[in-house]
């Protein structure tokens, strides 16, 4: 966004300062839930023992069909890929990917998700697949890291900046590139994790508290050297 920023003519006198977002401390491991409540949440919304998860909106910029494209390659037959929150274009959108690829038992639409369930959704996934063209932030990235899930992200400036060290990037118009990307996070247990390590890691270096201090530090700079 930094540069997006300067690129467009924004960067003033003093440069451009960023202030991240912050990760609610609602979204943790598995094993930091109470397990009860995790059990309540699969039963809710059917949720197999094993499901890479998408959280966002369905526009253009998020590709929704070249993740479907790459699940269809993945080739794994008990891993389901469940979508939560698609909310600007509707499922019949994709209906034609799904039914072409025969995938309709294995794809599942499920809406918004309450605030009080996303996080335990994050949890019980076994990885989070986020592979847009462009993003603000990438803040269903920082979730998941969080939540200690392995995460396959688009090789975009931001998702760097977001995921660090802590993603498997990917270009998002190759679903071939997503698919294997994809299959390395449910098979190699090692690298699994090894990334639920450093993504744990990194999103702790996003903290709400330190983002207000922030925020206020640069305020009050800036009102001072306008006197």
């Amino acid at each position: 966004e930094r540069r997006r920023l300067e690129g467009l003519g924004f960067s003033g006198r003093g440069g451009i300062e960023v202030v991240a977002n912050g990760v609610s401390r609602a979204f943790r491991p598995a094993e930091a839930h109470d397990q009860e409540e995790m059990r309540q949440v699969a039963r809710r919304y059917a949720l197999p023992d094993r499901f890479l998860l998408y959280v966002g909106r369905g526009n253009a910029r998020k590709n929704i069909p070249g993740l479907l494209n790459a699940f269809v390659q993945l080739g794994e037959k008990n891993v389901q890929l469940i979508l939560a929150g698609v909310g600007n274009l509707p499922k019949q959108h994709f209906g034609d990917i799904i039914k072409k690829h025969g995938m309709s038992g294995r794809v599942r639409f499920i809406g918004r998700v309450p605030d009080q369930d996303l996080p335990l959704l994050y949890a019980l996934s076994c990885g989070f697949a986020y592979l847009s063209f462009a993003e603000g932030f990438g803040l269903p990235a920082l979730e998941a890291l969080a939540s200690g899930v392995p995460v396959v992200v688009s090789d975009i400036d931001v998702m760097h900046e977001v995921c660090g060290n802590a993603a498997l990037f990917v270009d998002p118009d190759d679903p071939a590139a997503i698919a294997a990307s994809l299959r390395q996070v449910i098979t190699d247990g090692a690298l699994r994790r090894e990334l639920r390590t450093r993504g744990l890691a990194q999103a702790a270096k996003f903290d709400w508290e330190y983002s207000f201090v922030k925020l206020v530090d640069l305020i009050v700079n800036l009102k001072a050297s306008a006197l």
